[in-house]
């Protein structure tokens, strides 16, 4: 009995699914289970009806074929996080249109004089003392076209190399070219007789020349005024501490720096000029741009051009490295 019972399922299922129309079977008048089954076969639906005393397929309709389109699910917008951050430039209470007239003024003059335009042949005046050698000012040459290249040209770069507390007629090229520029009438209450002392006196980079007159941004020029790097006696520790190979590169890393700054400066269009760039200055608020942008780009970049440009300098190869 237990042998018989798996026999008669296995013949009952069998028996079943003969019963079910096989659509690869299905043609006209052929016979058929049931009075109105339907079967699908090569694109057409067949209904079961009787002829006579026989069941056999209908003629058979064709069916449309209906694309299954998979559903498009649009993508669920992630939201943009709000910064939590509350850095922000300080209220000065200068805001967006609300730039001062003069501000805008001076930014569209020196917009029209091209002074945000890069130039191949920008006009410099690079002046020097006796101190600076004919190889000090090759290299110099060769790495300020090197840094148009990179960082563009852009004209009213000033910078004056003297040595420090010289006689004025060991840097007569430096005073002459200073006081075509005003800088001895401008820079100085009721102006003064050009000198190297008075020059010395205002050392720093990046200053400004006050070049003609009352409005200050129009006329500003950049100004690196520095004593000559090997013998200035402010700069014995720097030497000592580099060492003088290391030092060599510093000088050129400097230049590069302070000329990054006059092209941001070109780009300001006279709103550095219009109280400074730190805390307390009004145009914008605490000044035209990020102390990252300032200071940190202007000290990023000198090392790269240092570095794709090392093996072609003449430093470089007159110490043999």
């Amino acid at each position: 009995m237990k042998r018989l019972v798996p026999s008669l399922v296995l013949g009952l299922c069998l028996s079943l699914l003969s019963s079910l129309p096989s659509s690869a079977a299905v043609k006209k008048g052929d016979k058929c289970p049931k009075l109105k089954a339907t079967a699908i076969a090569s694109g057409k639906q067949y209904t079961c009806i009787k002829s006579g005393k026989k069941l056999v397929w209908s003629k058979g309709k064709k069916v449309k074929q209906v694309k299954q389109v998979a559903p498009q699910v649009k993508p669920t917008p992630t939201p943009t996080p709000k910064p939590t951050s509350k850095f922000a430039y300080r209220d000065g209470g200068v805001r967006g249109k609300d730039l001062p007239k003069k501000s805008i003024e001076d930014a569209k003059y020196l917009a029209n004089l091209g002074h945000n335009v890069p130039k191949s042949n920008p006009k410099f005046h690079i002046l020097y003392g006796d101190i600076v050698t004919a190889e000090m000012k090759a290299d110099y040459r060769q790495w300020m076209d090197i840094l148009i290249e990179n960082l563009g040209g852009y004209d009213r770069w000033v910078h004056a190399i003297y040595e420090k507390d010289s006689p004025s007629s060991q840097n007569k090229a430096v005073l002459d070219g200073l006081e075509k520029l005003g800088y001895f009438k401008y820079e100085f209450d009721g102006g003064t007789t050009p000198s190297i002392k008075a020059v010395q006196s205002r050392r720093g980079c990046l200053v400004a020349i006050n070049y003609s007159g009352p409005n200050f941004v129009p006329y500003f020029y950049s100004f690196c005024n520095q004593p000559e790097h090997w013998s200035d006696p402010d700069r014995e520790n720097d030497r000592k501490m580099m060492g003088s190979l290391f030092f060599s590169y510093a000088i050129l890393h400097e230049f590069a720096h302070e000329y990054h700054h006059h092209v941001q400066r070109a780009h300001s269009l006279g709103k550095e000029g219009g109280g400074g760039n730190g805390p307390g200055s009004p145009i914008p608020p605490d000044g035209f741009a990020p102390a990252w942008w300032m200071e940190g780009t202007a000290g990023i970049t000198p090392g790269w051009i240092l570095r794709d440009y090392f093996d072609t300098l003449l430093l470089t190869k007159r110490l043999g490295l």
